[in-house]
């Protein structure tokens, strides 16, 4: 299981963020993009590049944390 979260800012600082879970590191990223590139086209743009940070577990019959 991958989680993460990702984030863009605009020239003050202000910003969007998102966070998302998913069965791999590449369907995790993209759902990052696709709600962030979302987001940022229904406020107008305007924002910086999408920051990320990810982390993975695995575990078996028992929960994990990411």
């Amino acid at each position: 299981m991958w989680a993460g979260l990702g984030w863009v800012c605009d020239e003050t600082g202000k910003g969007l963020f998102v966070e998302h879970t998913a069965g791999s590191e590449e369907s995790l990223l993209e759902q990052i993009e696709l709600s962030l590139d979302d987001l940022t086209r229904n406020r107008g743009g305007g924002y910086g590049p999408v920051q990320t940070a990810t982390a993975s577990a695995h575990y078996v019959d028992q929960p994990a944390c990411a």
